[in-house]
């Protein structure tokens, strides 16, 4: 087992499909972040070429580091052949056997695998054997209520060399129905030896408090939590330094928007996926959505930065 390169904090962002970009993972990292991880990619898709896969490997040299590479599959081989390719881009190589979307768990890769142990433990095995980096592992409880497996896979994760797992404790069928049930982070922390992330329903700086003290957990990834909302991990940093934090003026929200844009040019993306992150953040700032209108119209970067212009909040004026 390699262990964890020295993080800068102990929370970490999610990996989470057409929403963990690289500017917004970097964008995250600045705001406290000690870890983000990207969307997860196609072991299959990587080990062929495909064009898609090798851009998101590519934008990692932008990511300022460490850098935490998510990959999903099935096929052995085409696992060992991507993480291959993945190491010289990444610090942290993590395995997703917890997705719960169902066209994946019909193809029988990510948390579908949380049925077979043993085939979780001969890829975590097989993968640590081919790299250089810590190996880690994001899992579920299992398939449903009636097939709980979660004991058998950290078991399995643990004696095949990972140096890390995360726990989301929900099973495949609840999706992200229902609440996450904590005390299972608890029973995996006291039945393994190496460092164990917390997962599920932390929203805010309290749920990231009660998590540590109800689970113990080493870590805390955050997922919807973070959604449009970088300046949690800011709040989270603030805690954990002076005991405190400071609530969210309306007037500080936009900062990591206008932020995030300027990172996106730096590392050049494309409008849609620019714009559709800043509709993702905007509707944490603005509930009730009556920008959404006028968003719908924009239809370049200078526009959308103008519509951003026209939503600051004006300076008083002196009487």
């Amino acid at each position: 087992m390699i262990p964890l390169p020295k993080l800068s904090s102990d929370v970490f962002l999610a990996p989470m499909a057409k929403i963990t970009d690289v500017a917004y993972r970097a964008l995250c990292k600045e705001y406290g972040a000690g870890l983000a991880f990207t969307e997860m990619i196609s072991a299959n898709d990587l080990s062929r070429n495909d064009p898609q896969a090798l851009h998101e490997l590519q934008q990692l040299k932008f990511e300022p580091k460490p850098r935490c590479v998510q990959l999903y599959g099935h096929n052995m081989e085409n696992f060992i052949t991507a993480t291959k390719m993945v190491e010289p881009y990444a610090e942290i190589i993590d395995l997703n056997f917890g997705c719960p979307y169902y066209k994946l768990v019909r193809q029988r890769t990510c948390s579908a695998l949380l049925a077979y142990p043993d085939k979780i433990q001969k890829i975590v095995q097989n993968i640590v054997a081919n790299v250089k980096v810590p190996v880690t592992c994001k899992i579920r409880l299992g398939l449903d209520p009636q097939h709980i497996t979660v004991m058998k896979v950290i078991q399995a994760c643990e004696q095949a060399g990972a140096s890390m797992i995360t726990v989301h404790p929900r099973t495949t069928n609840q999706e992200y129905r229902g609440r996450a049930d904590w005390s299972w982070i608890k029973k995996v922390k006291q039945n393994v030896k190496i460092p164990i992330c917390g997962n599920g329903d932390v929203r805010t700086v309290e749920d990231y408090i009660r998590m540590k003290k109800e689970t113990n957990c080493d870590y805390v990834m955050i997922g919807r939590g973070a959604i449009g909302m970088p300046l949690l991990f800011k709040q989270i940093q603030e805690y954990n330094s002076t005991g405190t934090y400071t609530p969210i003026k309306y007037k500080d929200k936009l900062i990591p928007l206008n932020r995030y844009i300027e990172i996106a040019q730096q590392y050049k993306l494309e409008f849609p996926e620019i714009k559709h992150q800043v509709t993702l953040m905007l509707e944490r700032i603005y509930p009730d959505k009556l920008y959404k209108s006028r968003l719908f119209r924009v239809n370049n970067l200078n526009e959308l930065k103008r519509l951003l212009e026209s939503m600051a909040p004006k300076p008083k004026q002196p009487s």
